[in-house]
């Protein structure tokens, strides 16, 4: 006997909708429904089957149909037409309106989008979810909407894709992963680049990291002996240098500090020209984007000779050919495993890639992370009470684990968890993601132009988070409080993305999570500090006190 079981029949008659009528009838079509409390329950709504036989292509089915929709109700440009070639025009884009005028003039976005990115943003967008304008000069849309930022992000490839500055392009490198616009070679070398940077390898990393924050603190405690202050900013940024040449070139690199010092030099020189209108892209003495190429062209020969060194060492290990990437990271560093990656054909990166990524590597994990560091002791110095709380939770996490970093402590380290994402929400470190159009669309029923710089509001949505919008005191969006991730609305995912957006997100973000949550826990089991807080920040493209933060460190005494 044939058992026909009629799957068109049950989902017609759901009984979440069996018996209504008007919008909510089973014969209208209403996605609305699904946007319900109703249909949010699990209903009767099976159409790739039952059960262990339900069809196998259903991920890619609706990953292809939420594609092909959001294009559909975007682009201006759908498809090509197979007469002449020609881009069809989407009817509904008659509908669209001019998108609001932004609320500063073009010289503003040269000056003040620079001094203060953040109230920059706020301005611009003037309360609005998106507004046009110019940044470096070039027509722009402002996205000051997580929910839009996504949209945008989501459409990479189809009708956006990376759109940074010139100058960004040649000095972190086109070869570089965040540089490429092509998707899928985006995806190939996220592959490669990952595992170096994974989570895994962090894990793996804390001893080394631990010794290397206690050595830290130690220098500035003796620092102290003396009556004197260091500068948190200058000390974090030696310190997350020093880190992040560790994991890419390995723990055993033989390198001066007198060398290591002047790589930090050139790399900083290097950032200072990042963000550069195209109008002063001029490769000359004494223009800014001449020096900062002088100082990449200086560190690509260090990196080009580290990468020749690897392979030499490479060529005479055993097992080398398509090796695991992971096993060689954690031994010599994520050179080697870069090196050892293959593509499904056996190929591999050139040494011109290579030496592109290994630069973003180098920016990713070292002027962030730093930045970061010294906003977090000027807010902790500013709020006695957080260092309370830390130090009362190290001081059980050492009693139950030992003194030992481990990844089942920095699981256990909850409160320090939230200083460090509480720190990243109240002083963005990146303060935008920029996109470019390739093709009009449609954005929050706004026409969106070809060739438009568009410019997501990092910053502005962060600290715009709608869990914490309109609150006053304690929970106010301007209050620096590591309590409000500790609560069952800090629990909820809101719009913290300090790290970006979607597949193009930091790749040393844990890393930077690692580092952040290690730094502090050393700190706040062994040392006290006093800072000196009555400076300003320079907020682009780097958040950075003007003073640089002077730190006096002392150890602290045992009970």
């Amino acid at each position: 006997m044939i058992i026909s079981v009629a799957i068109a029949t049950i989902l017609q008659n759901d009984p979440r909708w069996a018996k209504e009528e008007g919008a909510l009838s089973p014969l209208v079509f209403n996605p609305d429904r699904f946007m319900s409390v109703e249909g949010g329950k699990a209903g009767e709504q099976v159409p790739f089957g039952v059960g262990t036989r339900n069809c196998l292509g259903m991920p890619l089915a609706l990953a292809e149909m939420k594609r092909h929709a959001r294009c559909c109700s975007a682009q201006v440009e759908t498809s090509s037409s197979s007469n002449n070639n020609e881009p069809i025009k989407c009817p509904m884009l008659s509908a669209l309106r001019e998108l609001p005028p932004g609320k500063v003039s073009a010289w503003e976005s040269l000056s003040f989008a620079f001094e203060s990115p953040t109230a920059f943003q706020e301005q611009a967008l003037g309360g609005l979810p998106l507004a046009q304008g110019t940044y470096l000069a070039m027509p722009a849309v402002y996205i000051g909407d997580l929910g839009l930022a996504k949209d945008v992000v989501a459409g990479d490839g189809d009708f956006t894709q990376v759109g940074y500055p010139e100058s960004t392009v040649t000095l972190l490198g086109r070869n570089s992963i965040t540089m490429t616009a092509d998707v899928e070679r985006h995806r190939y070398l996220r592959r490669l680049m990952t595992p170096g940077m994974a989570s895994e390898e962090m894990d793996a990393a804390l001893p080394r990291l631990a010794l290397r924050a206690e050595r830290l603190f130690e220098g500035w405690a003796l620092e102290g002996d003396a009556g004197r202050t260091v500068s948190a900013l200058h000390g974090f940024k030696s310190f997350t240098f020093g880190i992040i040449m560790s994991i890419v070139f390995g723990e055993e690199l033989p390198l001066p500090a007198a060398k290591t010092a002047e790589l930090e030099e050139d790399f900083r020189i290097l950032v200072q020209g990042l963000f550069i209108p195209p109008q002063l892209v001029i490769n000359m003495w004494p223009f800014q984007y001449h020096r900062s190429m002088q100082a990449r062209t200086k560190l690509l020969k260090f990196i080009t000779s580290q990468i020749t060194h690897t392979r030499g060492q490479l060529s005479t290990m055993p097992g080398n050919n398509g090796g695991s990437a992971r096993q060689a990271g954690s031994r010599f560093g994520s050179l080697h495993g870069i090196l050892l990656a293959r593509d499904e054909a056996g190929g591999g990166l050139t040494d011109s890639e290579v030496a592109d990524n290994v630069v973003t590597l180098l920016f990713a994990g070292h002027d962030t992370t730093s930045s970061s560091l010294t906003s977090a002791l000027h807010q902790i110095s500013m709020n006695p009470l957080v260092m309370g709380k830390m130090r009362a939770e190290q001081k059980e996490i050492v009693s139950t684990y030992g003194p030992s970093f481990t990844p089942e402590v920095m699981r256990r380290m909850q409160y320090t968890d939230a200083v460090t994402r509480e720190t990243l929400r109240y002083r963005p470190i990146i303060a935008n993601i920029l996109r470019q159009a390739i093709k009009p669309f449609g954005l929050n029923q706004s026409l969106v132009q070809d060739g438009r710089v568009l410019l997501v509001a990092l910053s502005n949505i962060l600290l715009k988070d709608s869990r914490w919008a309109g609150h006053k005191g304690q929970l106010s969006p301007d209050s620096f409080n590591p309590d409000r991730f500790t609560s069952f609305e800090g629990s909820k995912a809101g719009d913290q993305v300090p790290f970006g957006i979607g597949s193009r997100n930091c790749l040393g973000m844990p890393l930077a999570l690692a580092e952040m949550k290690i730094v502090l826990a050393v700190l706040a089991r062994k040392y006290c500090y006093t800072a000196d807080c009555n400076t300003d920040y320079k907020e682009f493209p780097i958040p950075e006190p003007r003073n640089g933060l002077p730190v006096y460190v002392t150890r602290l005494q045992e009970n």
